[in-house]
């Protein structure tokens, strides 16, 4: 009995450790609220791919234009079971002919299930490169074996 309660216990908190970690997009939307509270989020124009998830407001009367870039997401493969998660998201503020090049960055450990959990959770755009390697290494050899034995196979054809 005891042991069973101890599993049920572990599942559950692995479980929690899913979903206490946001995925891409929020954690892009908290790089960008983190630049609105030191660069202000009043401009007279806003360029960039942010859409819904956008803390800056137009404003007429402001001075600066600002250009938010779409965030660069990297994997980097620690262990077969931990990877670190980098976000960063670049801005250029401008006024008339001035230019202010400024990036917000976060980086954390995750671990498998929360790295597909997330990636499954974000929006494509916010997705970054799989690191597993199935998707690195796994599909690109298959979809080029599965190339060069169609042609053998259509060479063969054709000489017969």
């Amino acid at each position: 009995m005891k042991k069973y309660s101890v599993s049920l216990i572990s599942l559950l908190f692995s479980f929690l450790s899913l979903l206490s970690q946001p995925n891409n997009l929020q954690v892009s939307q908290t790089l960008m609220e983190k630049f609105a509270q030191k660069e202000g989020k009043n401009y007279y124009k806003i360029k960039g791919n942010i859409a819904k998830i956008s803390p800056f407001e137009k404003d007429s009367s402001s001075k600066y234009m600002l250009e938010v870039f779409v965030p660069r997401i990297e994997y980097q493969v620690i262990s077969k079971e931990k990877f670190i998660r980098k976000v960063e998201i670049r801005f250029i503020k401008s006024l008339e002919d001035s230019l202010i090049s400024s990036t917000e960055s976060v980086s954390d450990t995750l671990s498998s299930k929360q790295l597909r959990h997330i990636r499954a959770k974000s929006p494509n755009p916010y997705k970054g490169e799989n690191p597993l390697a199935m998707a690195r290494y796994v599909m690109p050899s298959a979809s080029i074996l599965g190339s060069v034995a169609v042609i053998v196979v259509l060479f063969y054809l054709r000489s017969n």
